[in-house]
């Protein structure tokens, strides 16, 4: 919305001098590339493959959120004592997480609150930005082990990209807090 009425702006601002029309030229540039940064940067066929493999899990009634733990306990066992919760329930809200992010991946903007807010709390866990890279393994590693057969390079590089568009915003929310 600022961008837009900001372009409108500059015929007018061309007439009002050189110095003036470069400043908002530039504003307009800032705006602009802030706004492209925090887009959602899939493809339809990486939206298509990450819908139809997530069906597909629940299809086969897998507890996406169990699995998920469990590998990232093995591979990562120094994490464990940061969820101190009842890990039921974080498993829980990991796969109301996961269903939210795959059923709003036409509308990446409605989640992006969320995902900060989310951001924010795992400050309070002692999460940090490096944890992100370790959590990335582990989902990409249960994908593929519980989609065996149907997992492919397509599927995980989708995830991949997806995963790091939803850690970006959370890791802002997680850095706001420092």
């Amino acid at each position: 919305m600022v961008f837009d009425r900001l372009a409108r702006c500059v015929p007018i601002l061309a007439m009002c001098g050189g110095q003036l029309l470069t400043f908002f030229t530039t504003i307009i540039m800032v705006v602009k590339t802030r706004k492209e940064e925090h887009m959602c940067s899939l493809t339809v066929d990486e939206k298509q493959w990450i819908k139809s493999s997530y069906n597909l899990l629940i299809d086969k009634e897998v507890d996406l959120g169990k699995q998920f733990f469990l590998t990232l306990f093995e591979m990562a066992p120094l994490v464990k004592p940061m969820f101190k919760r009842d890990i039921d329930i974080v498993q829980v809200h990991f796969n109301e997480i996961i269903a939210t992010a795959v059923h709003k991946i036409d509308k990446f903007d409605e989640i992006k609150p969320a995902l900060f807010e989310l951001g924010k709390k795992h400050a309070d866990f002692g999460a940090q930005k490096e944890h992100f890279k370790v959590v990335k393994a582990a989902l990409i590693l249960t994908l593929e082990s519980e989609l065996r057969g149907y997992s492919n390079e397509q599927v995980r590089l989708a995830w991949e990209n997806y995963y790091d568009n939803i850690s970006q915003v959370m890791i802002e929310g997680l850095e706001s807090q420092r």
